[in-house]
């Protein structure tokens, strides 16, 4: 132990001496001496320390004092060219070392504390990590600047991200109480004229067509209609109506392509099958083959800017609604191959602009309203009974096609048809005669099928149309014989049907010189009575 304590003594030793050996630098002094009468006020700043005595006290003071007189003993000197650092002046210098540093002086050479050193390194990091970064911004703004000039034809804008915001969640709008009263009002008054009886409350119920899309329309649908403007009445009902349309009609289970339907984000303009006018206004409606199935809402007659009405290929069943063929701009009706019972109305079929209909296969019945600008007429496939006569003689009409009907009666003797291409009369029970007038007067005919009836008669010696390559009298009463001259302009004829007739004689080796390459050439050739020079086949 008494060694231990030796050693210790010796270190001690040792350390002060080498202490008393460094060079003691004074900290600069300020100009200005600090101000005396703060000795009590700086006293109070500074929190309790024993370590603070009386006598260090005086001794600050006093070397205050020394320091304010060394001040301006080195100023005097540095005028009159003397060297500064009197004995006085360190002893300054170490009162003011010994109040900002406390007992420890500073380091041998001058050297900050190591505190002061790691600010001064950090502050030194600090400006080259920015200088750094400055230099990486623009330096990469100029490349970047370099490629726009290169490449600007090969760029894409790049769009920023969207991210979903508070109003997202909000409804772009909602009707007041007085603007649904008025989509209520136009509701009621379109009901009212469609011959239903309607109440307010039954709009709401959400159990029907109706109440359904009145609700959507008014709570659900997100597109203004701008209720109350002049135009409004024309928009709420279109859109109305198409929502009808697809409530009921099983929209649920239509069959789309790229597009949807009754959607309440969009324009009604832009669903699928819709079509509008210049003025946003329905004016084809084409839903081919997409499943539709039900009825036809009524309401539909009140597209009044309706051209084309496409619904073929589907399900509906039910009537066609009355004044649907009264629309006056309605060109194109089709609505073929569905399930369509009743008769067919017309109060203004004279001044119709109808050129094309289409009703053929389905289950109808009674008489097809005469339309004068009508080109061509579909009906086959139903249960018609009657065929306007004035059809005979429309010089607008180029395609008659009414087979597999209930038509009876005497053949229509009357015939004159300039721009009739297609004509198609077959699987009826037509009796009498064909009439000269239909060969005479049909001089651009290229289809006459007339098959399967009831028919008598001869057949003619000579027709008015060059252009006939279809030409079905098969399963007639046909007699007589084939005059020579029977289909001698028929310079396209492709199909010749006279089998389950009662024809005599022959069709003889110089009548098919009249025929270039026909496909079928069918007659009773294997009877005794008949014989056929170029049949591709006999019965």
């Amino acid at each position: 132990m008494a060694k231990d304590n030796t050693k210790k003594s010796e270190k001690k030793k040792s350390k002060a001496k080498n202490g008393s050996q460094a060079k003691k630098t004074p900290l600069p002094l300020p100009l200005s001496p600090p101000n005396p009468d703060l000795g009590d006020e700086l006293l109070d700043t500074i929190p309790e320390d024993n370590s603070v005595t009386a006598k260090s006290l005086q001794k600050v003071k006093l070397s205050s004092a020394s320091a304010v007189a060394s001040s301006n003993s080195s100023q005097h000197a540095q005028m009159n060219g003397e060297q500064v650092g009197s004995p006085q002046s360190d002893v300054a210098g170490s009162a003011v070392n010994e109040l900002m540093y406390g007992a420890q002086e500073r380091p041998q050479g001058g050297k900050p504390r190591d505190s002061a050193l790691c600010n001064k390194r950090a502050r030194m990091f600090s400006l080259f990590l920015i200088l750094l970064l400055t230099g990486i911004g623009v330096g990469i703004h100029f490349i970047v600047q370099a490629v726009d000039d290169d490449d600007d034809v090969y760029r894409v804008p790049t769009m920023a991200p969207t991210f979903p915001t508070f109003d997202d969640f909000i409804p772009a709008f909602t009707y007041s109480q007085a603007q649904i009263q008025i989509i209520d009002d136009v509701l009621l008054n379109l009901s009212s004229e469609m011959g239903n009886v309607f109440i307010s409350v039954d709009l709401e119920y959400t159990s029907t067509p109706h109440g359904v899309c009145r609700n959507w329309l008014t709570q659900s649908d997100e597109i203004d209609l701008n209720v109350g403007t002049t135009n409004d009445v024309e928009r709420i009902e279109q859109r109305y109506i198409l929502c009808l349309l697809f409530e009921q009609m099983s929209g649920a289970g239509w069959t789309m392509g790229n597009g949807t339907f009754k959607d309440s984000t969009a324009h009604e303009c832009t669903w699928e099958g819709v079509t509008c006018n210049g003025e946003d206004y329905v004016a084809v409606l084409d839903l081919w083959d997409r499943n539709l199935i039900g009825r036809i809402p009524e309401e539909i007659v009140s597209l009044e800017t309706l051209k084309v009405l496409r619904l073929p290929n589907n399900s509906i069943a039910g009537t066609i609604p009355d004044r649907l063929l009264d629309l006056p701009d309605l060109l194109w009706l089709d609505l073929s191959d569905n399930q369509l019972t009743g008769s067919v109305f017309s109060s203004t079929a004279s001044a119709s602009s109808l050129l094309t209909l289409y009703l053929n296969s389905n289950s109808l019945r009674g008489t097809i309203p005469y339309f004068s600008k009508l080109t061509s007429l579909r009906i086959h496939g139903n249960g018609f009974s009657q065929l306007n006569d004035l059809y005979m003689t429309s010089k607008s009409l180029k395609r008659l096609i009414a087979y597999d009907n209930a038509f009876q009666g005497t053949f229509p003797q009357t015939w004159n048809l300039p721009s009739l291409i297609h004509l198609d009369l077959g699987m009826n029970a037509w009796q009498g005669s064909i009439p000269q007038s239909l060969w005479r007067n049909t001089p651009n005919l290229e289809f006459l099928l007339l098959n399967d009836g009831q028919l008598k008669g001869s057949l003619p010696s000579t027709t008015a149309s060059p252009n006939l390559s279809y030409v079905w009298l098969q399963s007639n009463r046909l007699a007589g014989t084939v005059p020579a001259s029977f289909g001698q302009n028929w310079v396209n004829l492709t199909s010749l049907q006279l089998q389950g007739n009662s024809l005599q004689g022959s069709i003889t080796q110089q009548q098919c010189s009249y025929w270039q390459f026909p496909e079928v050439v069918q007659a009773d050739c294997n009877s005794q009575s008949f014989s056929c020079a170029c049949c591709t086949s006999c019965s």
